[in-house]
């Protein structure tokens, strides 16, 4: 299985690893799924529990405590040119 590590704000991980919305407020939710449409991750993983701040991270927004979270890489399948399945 391959992955890939992105340093997000911390208080991303309910909605990423979990997909808890409670407590986000919509322009948190807007910053996050735009992040995930963006980057297409796949599924979360998990994330370290080591966090530490950053004035910037892959989310491209400035100043919080970040950690690295782990997604697997979803593959398309393909076929005749349209999306199949997924590995």
């Amino acid at each position: 299985m391959r992955t890939q590590t992105y340093l997000l704000p911390e208080h991303w991980a309910p909605y990423l690893i979990n997909g808890d919305e409670t407590g986000y407020s919509p322009e948190e939710l807007s910053a996050i799924t735009s992040w995930e449409i963006a980057n297409a991750p796949g599924p979360c993983l998990g994330r370290e529990d080591f966090s530490h701040f950053e004035w910037c991270g892959d989310d491209g927004r400035i100043g919080a405590m970040r950690c690295t979270y782990t997604f697997k890489v979803v593959q398309e399948i393909i076929l005749d040119g349209e999306v199949i399945g997924h590995y």
